[in-house]
């Protein structure tokens, strides 16, 4: 008896939904002190979010297999995750996070399975549109709910998320996807612009400025690549798009490290509000364990595990290293980075050979998606986390441009493969 297959609509609706809580809107209601992880009501409707995509895959299990297996280096990586309980501070702990993070990467296989880069860009519009609305209803209605009343935030927005940095995170991103959707869409391309211009506003208004410099940086790049893009040259893009992120890397470090004048132009201290004291504490932690780290979720159990002792010298108490890379280097070690930078750099050369056979706006998405991701990065922990939004769209646009470059590479040997041909329909779509 055949297994039915999952209508489309069906499909695309669990997408939206699970992008849109993977944007942690929960955490306003449910959350302690900013977190809503450990509540039984998010649980329970991320392990919903789980057995409905599971569900959806038995019927394209074959392909999703073939699409999961494009990046074994990422599957390396959910695997040392998992792994990893076994030098845990709180191996249960681990495990539970780890089984979470493989759940979330299967998510994101589950998105290049069934979606080419284009839908996936039109769903999370959707997504981070429902998202962003709702903040601005509670701002104007709610104002207590969804402006902060006091302390050092006082008077910033943050709409229906617990801290104005994460209204910036995801308004930033929202700005760069109707961005992206609005040049190359046709029909609505007014309301496009007009949600463009919606995630702007939130944007300023939450003072975040770190999402604030990537979307700039990102939107500034733009021009250069679709330049590159329109004269195609891979020996120019390739060191142009390297040279980018090396001079994003270049001007974070000056900028957050050392740039005293900079900080003070831009209305920080030369400190980064306790960030630079707590980085260089950081690093004295991961050269005791280095290789492979503390375990996933293993560091950061305030006065009972090993950040105690950034909690000693740190007297703001942070639950997190305010920085993707060095969380990663804590949490799974140089091991876990370098799996990381090696999917990365992948996923980069495939990205930028994908502007060859895909001479479009929209093929820029994937270049500017992981620019952002590098740069957000240097001063925010939203790398590899389970429920997270940007791991699944990380997961989800390596796999999809892999997928483009095994296609390639199958019609070029040979054009009778039945599962190449079948992908590249859905990718050209």
């Amino acid at each position: 008896m055949p297994i039915p297959r999952v209508p489309t609509r069906l499909k695309e609706l669990l997408v939206i939904l699970i992008l849109v809580f993977s944007t942690s809107p929960l955490t306003l209601v449910l959350g302690s002190g900013g977190s809503a992880e450990g509540h039984p009501a998010s649980q329970a409707i991320w392990l919903v979010f789980y057995l409905l995509t599971f569900t959806f895959l038995i019927p394209q299990l074959n392909r999703f297999v073939f699409v999961l297996t494009r990046s074994k280096l990422i599957l390396a990586l959910a695997a040392l995750a998992i792994l990893s309980a076994f030098w845990s501070i709180d191996p249960l702990g681990t495990l539970r996070r780890a089984i979470a993070l493989g759940a979330t990467t299967i998510i994101g296989a589950y998105l290049a399975t069934y979606f080419d880069l284009r839908r996936q860009l039109e769903l999370l519009g959707w997504a981070l549109g429902i998202a962003l609305v709702a903040s601005l209803i509670v701002i104007l209605l709610w104002p207590n709910y969804g402006i902060h009343q006091s302390g050092f935030d006082s008077g910033k927005w943050h709409g229906i998320f617990h801290q104005k940095g994460v209204l910036g995170q995801f308004a930033s991103i929202g700005a760069i996807v109707f961005f992206f959707l609005a040049w190359t869409k046709s029909r609505h391309r007014w309301f496009l612009w007009l949600l463009f211009g919606l995630a702007t506003i939130l944007l300023i208004f939450s003072q975040s400025r770190n999402p604030t410099i990537a979307l700039v940086l990102v939107i500034g790049i733009l021009p250069f690549l679709k330049f590159l893009w329109k004269r195609w040259h891979f020996l120019l893009t390739v060191p142009f798009v390297i040279a980018s992120l090396a001079f994003t890397a270049v001007t974070a470090t000056v900028i957050f490290s050392q740039a005293e004048f900079l900080l003070n132009l831009i209305g920080r201290s030369a400190t980064l509000t306790g960030r630079t004291g707590l980085w260089r504490d950081i690093g004295y932690m991961i050269l005791e364990r280095p290789i492979l780290g503390y375990g996933y979720n293993g560091f950061w159990h305030g006065w009972e595990g090993p950040s105690a002792q950034i909690w000693q010298t740190n007297n703001w108490l942070p639950n997190h290293a305010h920085n993707g890379f060095l969380e990663l280097i804590l949490t799974l070690g140089v091991l876990g980075l370098i799996l990381f930078f090696a999917d990365f750099l992948k996923t980069l050369f495939f990205s930028i050979k994908l502007l060859r056979y895909k001479r479009t706006f929209f093929s820029l998405w994937p270049v500017a998606f992981l620019v952002f991701l590098v740069f957000f990065n240097f001063t925010s922990t939203a790398l590899i986390l389970q429920n997270s939004l940007l791991w699944i769209l990380y997961v989800s646009t390596s796999l999809s441009v892999s997928l483009h470059h095994a296609n390639i590479r199958e019609e070029y040997q040979s054009n009778s493969s039945p599962i190449g041909g079948s992908l590249e329909t859905s990718l050209s779509k």
